[in-house]
């Protein structure tokens, strides 16, 4: 089946496309699987080969999430918080990209210029003739992966790697706006001279530059812990709502900081749970840009300490001189268009004003709901007080010696009465 997969893609029978291919998988996931092959120029290469019918049963998986999410949104009010037809809306894009193939080959080219200038990280170069969206060939990449480098840390450097792999990462986040969004074990190895190669770049994140300036706030706001800056830009970043419980959002952000800042990596796993539990409390939506990366090679490692000179060369580059340029040149057509018209703008709202023609419109919410229990309340009332003046006129059919009007009218007024004081309790 895999053969037919091949050799439909490449257009070609297996025996000319390669000197050698393994019938047996180097690696299976649910989507595909990787096997050894050699090319006619005796390159060897790991060949990713997607699964015969993959996508269609992706889109039909696709469709039961969609329909169960929105229906737990619309059912389950504590559920909202978590945003799931939002996850499943992300989840979907992620996993159509990652089962393009072709995708992942231009993911590798950005990566591979982004850290061109780095050292320490290696990217596989890829084959284009043999490339297609159901088939990827790449260099084989021999090395070691970082789970087993932390069970065997002797032949290499794990401090040194462990600073490597927080940095890179760090950048992918904070300067490239471009980052691996699945940078489990499996997918991170090292090489010789503790080089750091990262591999499956199916799902990628990618952050635009305002979100990354504000992120690195975020982050000085942290390391200086700032917690009223937190909060500040939590809200500014449209995460957390303003609204009564701020006050105590910040009793609680106060606490974990003062807990978990300055900790070692051996101490980052538990902070981010009590994070997380705490966004859940208050009904923060986490962004879909972050992610936890944990690396265990050196528990004494402070991630801090690299984190907080790349943020505050972001916040710098921010209020440059050069930043304004760069705006007014991005926007110099909008600035152009707002020139023009806004003289008219300001002659034509100070005529309306001296004519006395400027309207002002104003939204009422639930100004319906509102009015109705208003009627409801003077309804109770004449009905109380006609009751009480037929009560004391003592005419008409009496029932325990009480007018039978009477004695309807509190009866009804009761119910009434009964029914808005639970209304106004939801």
């Amino acid at each position: 089946m895999i053969r037919k997969v091949v050799e439909s893609e490449l257009g070609d029978r297996l025996e000319n496309l390669f000197l050698e291919f393994d019938e047996e998988p180097l690696a299976s996931a649910s989507i595909g699987q990787v096997h050894r092959a050699v090319l006619n120029d005796n390159r060897e290469v790991a060949v990713k080969i997607q699964k015969p019918g993959v996508e269609e049963l992706v889109k039909t998986d696709l469709s039961m999430m969609k329909f169960l999410a929105k229906r737990i949104d619309e059912f389950i009010p504590p559920a909202r918080n978590y945003n799931l037809p939002g996850i499943v809306n992300e989840f979907e894009r992620s996993i159509l990209k990652e089962i393009d193939y072709i995708q992942e080959v231009r993911n590798i080219n950005v990566f591979n210029n982004n850290f061109k200038d780095v050292d320490y990280v290696y990217v596989p170069r890829t084959h284009a003739p043999y490339c297609t969206p159901k088939v990827m060939t790449m260099e084989l990449v021999k090395g070691t992966k970082v789970s087993e480098v932390v069970l065997h840390p002797q032949e290499f450097n794990p401090k040194l790697i462990a600073r490597r792999g927080v940095e890179s990462y760090f950048k992918q986040i904070m300067i490239d706006g471009f980052f691996h969004a699945d940078p489990h074990s499996a997918n991170i190895y090292i090489l010789e001279d503790n080089v750091i190669c990262f591999l499956d770049f199916g799902m990628m994140g990618i952050l635009d530059a305002d979100f990354q300036e504000n992120l690195a706030e975020l982050f000085i706001y942290f390391m200086d812990t700032n917690v009223n800056g937190i909060i500040n830009q939590l809200m500014y970043m449209d995460i957390l709502e303003q609204d009564a419980r701020s006050r105590s959002l910040k009793y609680d952000l106060t606490d974990l900081m003062y807990r978990y800042y300055g900790t070692e990596l051996k101490g980052i796993q538990g902070g981010m749970e009590d994070l997380v539990s705490l966004m859940r409390k208050y009904g923060v939506s986490l962004p879909r840009e972050f992610v936890l990366l944990g690396l265990q090679l050196d528990p004494e490692f402070n991630a801090v300490e690299i984190l907080k000179p790349m943020t505050i060369k972001i916040v710098k580059k921010k209020f440059s001189p050069f930043k304004l340029v760069d705006f007014i040149k991005d926007n110099i057509f909008e600035v152009e268009h707002l020139l023009k018209t806004l003289p008219h703008s300001i002659n034509r709202t100070l005529y309306k004003i001296e004519e006395g023609k400027f309207t002002l419109e104003v939204e009422h919410k639930d100004l319906e709901r509102i009015s109705n229990k208003i009627s409801m309340a003077l309804i109770i009332s004449a009905l109380l007080i006609g009751s009480s003046l037929t009560i004391l006129s003592d005419k008409g059919i009496l029932i325990l010696g009480l007018p039978f009007l009477g004695v309807i009218g509190f009866t009804l007024s009761a119910i009434l009465g009964f029914w808005m004081v639970i209304s106004l309790m939801k």
